[in-house]
């Protein structure tokens, strides 16, 4: 038995996919999550444990994703390589 060729759909009797969008969930609206659901003064203090935290790991990388983030110019700071 040979395969009989399959026809293909005719563009007019066959919708085209829908497409759904799917949900993004960025770095910036995690953080705007995060400040209405954990109270400013805990928020404040958890950020503040990591960018005082004595592991180098943690320590680097949340100062390099806060440098940027907010697009710092470091060549201005005092210190130019704070890691």
């Amino acid at each position: 038995m040979t395969p009989t060729p399959r026809s293909k759909p005719d563009k007019k009797t066959c919708p085209p996919p829908k497409l759904t969008r799917v949900p993004t969930l960025n770095l910036s609206r995690l953080f705007a999550l995060l400040q209405y659901l954990i109270p400013q003064h805990l928020l404040s203090r958890l950020v503040g444990r990591l960018a005082d935290s004595r592991l180098g790991l943690i320590k680097n990388s949340f100062i390099r994703l806060f440098n940027y983030s907010y697009n710092i110019n470091m060549s201005e700071a005092v210190e130019e390589n704070p890691t």
